[in-house]
């Protein structure tokens, strides 16, 4: 009879610790939501898995040309840090970081289109008469800037470039250069004078 008394509180036991761990995984697990923006990286990264009271770390690398901005943890701004450790893990967390580039771009318009554009004497490109044409990977810093189309005038300038940003230059009126009455006309081009724009 003894015996028997004995046997069905152990059973019950039994039963109770076999489904507590069952039960209690999900609450001693919680997660820590890890994104990066634009031109770098977080690892690990997505949704990761901690357990109750332990650590995290997470590593914030820029790609090439990038640098790091900002990191956020739980919508709290801890600026340009490369590590984070979240220690005793005993809620869910969100991390996130963001990434600015190192070059900055310059946006070029000429009248009319079709120059050639040359920053600090390096050819870019040619300016498009359909509008504005953005050069990326330009260096931070004062530059110089040369718009050259034959049969006009020289157009300089100068620009600053900050990193991150794109710096709109004004349109480039480009002034056709004169003609002389001792210049010779080449076939190609008509006998008539020709009117300016």
């Amino acid at each position: 009879m003894y015996h028997s008394h004995l046997r069905f509180p152990v059973f019950i036991l039994i039963i109770a610790l076999i489904s507590l761990p069952a039960s209690s995984f999900a609450a001693d697990t919680y997660t820590i939501r890890a994104t990066a923006g634009t031109g770098g990286k977080i690892s690990p990264s997505g949704d990761v898995s901690v357990l109750k009271g332990s650590d995290q770390l997470f590593v914030i690398e820029p790609f090439q040309g990038y640098r790091i901005e900002n990191v956020m943890v739980d919508q709290r701004s801890l600026g340009a840090i490369p590590l984070y450790t979240f220690n005793k893990v005993n809620t869910n967390h969100v991390i996130s970081a963001t990434f600015m580039p190192l070059f900055g771009s310059l946006q070029v318009h000429s009248r009319p289109g079709g120059a050639d554009v040359y920053i600090d004497n390096i050819f870019y490109g040619t300016t498009d008469p359909g509008g504005p044409v953005t050069f990326s990977r330009i260096s931070p810093g004062m530059h110089s800037i040369r718009i050259l189309l034959a049969g006009f005038q020289e157009f300089r300038t100068e620009a600053q470039v900050n990193e991150g940003q794109t710096t709109i230059l004004p349109t480039a009126v480009l002034v056709p250069v004169p003609t002389s009455p001792t210049t010779t006309v080449t076939t190609t081009v008509p006998t008539t004078s020709p009117t300016t724009t």
